[in-house]
């Protein structure tokens, strides 16, 4: 879910007790890295009865994406096949 251009919430379906590796990836990226387009604002764990902790959602900043996996991917085909022709 997207709240106001600012926020996004990834609710997770299979809840599984322990670390989640989406979780444990974004923190890792937000707090050692200055890689800016991957920030954990929030985590929300710790269901009532369990012994370790279960993610229940992720909240990360949203940041705005300049272009889309399609065009990126027709670009990098056709260096590959201009590369390859060339050869």
């Amino acid at each position: 879910m997207l709240f106001d251009n600012k926020f996004f919430l990834k609710l997770y379906r299979k809840l599984e007790d322990g670390v989640n590796p989406d979780v444990e990836i974004t923190r890792f990226l937000t707090e050692k890295t200055d890689f800016q387009t991957c920030q954990l604002s929030s985590e929300h764990s710790n269901i009532a009865g369990q012994r370790r902790p279960t993610v229940v959602c992720l909240l990360q900043r949203a940041i705005a994406n300049e272009g889309n996996v399609w065009t990126l991917t027709v670009d990098a085909l056709g260096r590959y096949i201009r590369s390859r022709a060339r050869a």
